[in-house]
């Protein structure tokens, strides 16, 4: 019988916009299991040089990743051992540039080239390793558990800003397919190299849209770090510009300061703070508990 009734709360009317409609919501309204609808999961991995752990990558995804899925690879003008390699592999669908156009451009060109029966898109950096068979429902299960979470990943870049507090790591980074539809690609311009990721969990996070954390444990993935830039030096005179945190968030529509550290350690040690962390009931779906 709960939830037949819509209560009225000190703040008003009881709308997604009140802080307790969404502690209401998890209690009450919130699905006991993700959506049985048909998820299929359109994985971008934006490629340059560094092929022994491209041949990593892609090895590991198609060994552990068991829910319905294509492999969509942007090179971003790899030498020729690298893009031999890549045309050789009839099981994916390859965008060969003819210069290299930075991670942001090349996740965009790979989120245009999603099947139309494509539910979630998944950015994935081609120096990760798979290392679960439920890495991928893992991510779908949180992220289909409730309409308020628009992002999830496995790697957190953690920042002391109100109200974002950081967001999901591009380096594995899952959302549905309509997020992009409703928000728009990464903004490659203003972040050619890094920063698109920030940029587009604020610009969720304007629309209404948190995200959300796997716990490291267990360990769904692993990254070996930036081994395109360690094998082949990149470009970055221009395009590896550092960027204002700060005014990055807030440039994409948000009311945003930088909390003092005390406050910060303070704030996180709060009782289900921040926002990104799994709930209980978040770790149980997760893991199809539920």
């Amino acid at each position: 019988m709960v939830g037949m009734f819509y209560p009225v709360t000190l703040f008003g009317w009881f709308l997604p916009a009140d802080p307790l409609f969404w502690v209401y919501w998890e209690k009450y309204l919130m699905p006991d299991s993700p959506s049985e609808q048909n998820n299929k999961i359109a994985i971008v991995i934006v490629t340059y040089n560094a092929l022994e752990f491209v041949k990593i990558c892609l090895d590991s995804v198609r060994r552990y990743s068991t829910m319905t899925h294509e492999i969509i690879v942007v090179d971003n003008a790899s030498e020729p051992p690298t893009r031999d390699y890549l045309k050789q592999q009839s099981d994916l669908r390859l965008i060969l540039n003819e210069q290299n156009q930075l991670w942001c451009a090349g996740c965009n060109q790979g989120i245009q080239a999603v099947s139309e029966d494509a539910t979630h898109v998944l950015l994935l950096n081609s120096d990760m390793e798979v290392r679960r068979a439920d890495w991928l429902q893992r991510m779908v299960n949180v992220l289909e558990s409730s309409p308020r979470i628009g992002i999830i990943g496995t790697f957190p870049a953690p920042l002391r800003i109100w109200p974002l507090f950081g967001s999901v790591d591009g380096q594995c980074l899952m959302a549905r397919k309509s997020l992009f539809d409703e928000i728009g690609l990464m903004n490659a311009e203003k972040y050619p190299w890094n920063g698109g990721d920030l940029d587009l969990t604020a610009r969720a996070f304007k629309k209404g849209y948190i995200y959300k954390l796997l716990p490291p444990e267990p360990e769904l993935v692993i990254h070996y770090r930036g081994m395109s830039r360690r094998r082949k030096k990149v470009q970055k005179v221009e395009t590896h510009k550092d960027y204002d945190r700060l005014q990055a968030v807030r440039n994409a529509g948000l009311c945003a300061f930088r909390m003092p550290r005390f406050l910060w350690e303070i704030y996180k040690r709060l009782p289900g703070k921040p926002f990104y962390k799994l709930t209980s009931k978040e770790l149980r779906i997760a893991r199809g508990k539920i």
